[in-house]
């Protein structure tokens, strides 16, 4: 099976739920199963000439043989172990800077870090209302273009917001009634869907 990081894991399954316990750092890849699995174990029973009893003590290790139960993904528990992943995922869930999301998105591109706004050479934003959104996402997902998309740039972030602003005041009012949703792109990396409310 595919073997991914953390971040590209997180990136690809969003609301990833956090495991704790017996599944900690295990995912499937193919999916993004968290929390059903099987697994090939060593344990100890007791045997009679009738039948066995319930499984007592048992373990498995990195090569153990490991089953996704929801897409049928084969390997070993080591295949579906992503290092830090759980860790990971809480600190995605703790409030970060626009910045930082940028910065956390180059990261897992295979870029430099965005240490300040200063190195951010181009700005693309698609500004949406919300009921167009679902049609968008689905044409973007099939490698289409949806003819409701509003695209605006800019040099830097003010500028580029700036334009999103005077979009706002100058729209109607079906418009201005509506949630708003933001798809930025930070110098040819796609930082993510933002509220508008997030992107400022």
């Amino acid at each position: 099976m595919k073997k991914i990081t953390k971040e590209e894991f997180v990136l690809t399954f969003r609301n990833s739920p956090i495991m704790k316990n017996i599944c900690n750092n295990i995912a499937c890849s193919a999916c993004g199963e968290r929390n059903n699995f099987r697994v090939e174990f060593t344990g100890i029973c007791t045997m009679t000439d009738m039948t066995t009893d319930d499984t007592g003590d048992h373990s498995w290790d990195a090569t153990s043989f490991c089953k996704c139960n929801t897409c049928g993904e084969e390997g070993v528990v080591g295949d579906f172990t992503i290092p830090g992943l759980d860790d990971y995922i809480q600190e995605s869930l703790e409030p970060k800077t626009l910045l930082e999301k940028i910065s956390d998105a180059h990261v897992a591109a295979g870029r430099s870090p965005v240490t300040s706004w200063m190195s951010v050479e181009r700005f693309d934003i698609e500004f949406w209302r919300a009921s167009q959104y679902k049609d968008y996402a689905a044409a973007k997902v099939n490698g289409g273009v949806y003819a409701g998309e509003v695209c605006y740039g800019g040099s830097n972030y003010a500028d580029a917001m700036t334009n999103v602003r005077c979009a706002m005041t100058c729209c109607n009012g079906a418009w201005r009634d509506e949630e708003l949703m933001i798809h930025l792109t930070v110098d040819g990396v796609f930082i993510g869907d933002l509220s508008l409310e997030e992107s400022y």
